[in-house]
C-alpha cells in the first residue's frame, strides 16, 4: 500500500493515479454484498469492506467512532437510505460526544455529511487504530 504526496492511495502500484487505485484482482466484502450497519450512540462496527449506514431510529444522527478493522482495510459507507443523514464527524469535534472517535476527516476537522442514498465515503483503518477519509461525495469534505 502506498499514499503519495497528493494522498492517493496505490495497493499493488507505487504510482497512484487516482484517489484509490488498484493494480490487480481484490475481493470486496466477502460476497459483493452491502452489509446493514446500525448507529448506536454515535458508534458503529465494520463487519464487510462494503457498508451500508443505518441512522438509529430512522432519523439523522452523527457517526463518531467505528469498531472493527485492521490495518490497510478500506472500507465503503454509504447511507441505507435517502431519508437520514449521516454526518461523519471527525475525532476532534467529536470526542466531547464520543470517548473513543477515531475517524479523521481531513484537513480543518470538517464534518462530513452524507445525505443520498448515492453518497459514499472511502476509509482506510490505519496503524494508530483509527480511520482515515481517503474519499468522500459528502457535504464538507476537502481531502486529506
Amino acid at each position: 500500500v502506498r499514499i503519495d504526496a497528493n494522498g492517493n492511495v496505490g495497493i499493488g502500484t507505487n504510482d497512484p493515479n487516482a484517489t484509490l487505485h488498484v493494480d490487480g484482482e481484490f475481493i470486496l466484502g466477502t460476497d459483493g454484498a452491502p452489509d446493514s450497519v446500525a448507529i448506536s450512540s454515535g458508534v458503529c462496527t465494520t463487519t464487510k469492506a462494503y457498508n451500508e449506514i443505518e441512522a438509529e431510529g430512522g432519523a439523522a444522527d452523527n457517526l463518531d467512532q467505528i469498531n472493527g478493522g485492521v490495518r490497510g482495510q478500506i472500507i465503503i459507507i454509504s447511507p441505507e437510505n435517502g431519508s437520514e443523514t449521516i454526518t461523519i464527524r471527525d475525532e476532534n469535534t467529536a470526542s466531547g460526544d464520543t470517548a473513543g472517535a477515531n475517524i479523521q476527516t481531513g484537513t480543518g476537522a470538517p464534518n462530513i455529511a452524507m445525505t443520498n442514498r448515492g453518497d459514499i465515503t472511502v476509509l482506510i483503518f490505519g496503524h494508530n487504530s483509527e480511520w482515515k477519509v481517503i474519499a468522500s461525495h459528502g457535504t464538507g469534505w476537502d481531502g486529506m
